[in-house]
């Protein structure tokens, strides 16, 4: 037992400078020069408004009519309540298709429409999500009632029950002649 304790300890001692040894007093290879990273946009990109909506007509490429269903809390800020909205439009605003809004009548070749439409796509009675970025304005500054820029997006989600194509029709008094 003591000859192989000594054995043992005899190879530790032997390979403790070879293990140790780290090449001398070379120094070490000098290390690459780390790659900068092109510099990313800083600032906000700016607050988002979305708001849900039925066209309800006069769709031309600078803006349409819309009713009001429903929004983010930066847009009921804007809205104030209103129940009618008219979205400006510019040349930068991208207009996309979903669900029925792609859809062809049967027998139609493609049987779906492209994903990426244009104002001309945009129907009475079609429902819409339109969503406006007002870069470098933080919404304490946006006021009730105020002008948002252009919209930015426009996603046609097709015709729906909630967004009626035709308007209701005017309650007319009815005619009461007393009866003589």
């Amino acid at each position: 037992m003591r000859k192989i304790l000594l054995t043992s300890l005899a190879l530790a001692v032997a390979a403790t400078p070879a293990v140790a040894y780290r090449g001398g007093d070379a120094p070490d290879p000098p290390k690459p020069p780390k790659q900068e990273r092109p510099e990313k946009a800083k600032g906000p990109k700016g607050t988002h408004y979305l708001l849900h909506a039925c066209v309800v007509g006069n769709v031309s490429p600078t803006g349409v009519d819309l009713a009001v269903l429903g929004g983010n809390r930066h847009m009921k800020r804007v809205l104030d309540g209103a129940t009618s909205y008219t979205a400006e439009l510019d040349t930068a605003t991208v207009f996309r298709l979903v669900g029925k809004a792609r859809h062809q009548p049967e027998g139609s070749t493609p049987k779906r429409l492209p994903r990426i439409g244009s104002h001309a796509d945009l129907a009475t009675g079609d429902r819409v999500i339109v969503r406006f970025r007002t870069p470098g304005v933080k919404p304490r500054q946006v006021a009730a009632g105020m002008d948002l820029p252009a919209a930015f997006k426009v996603i046609d989600r097709g015709p729906s029950k909630a967004c009626p194509t035709t308007p209701p029709p005017a309650d007319d008094p009815k005619d009461e002649t007393p009866d003589l």
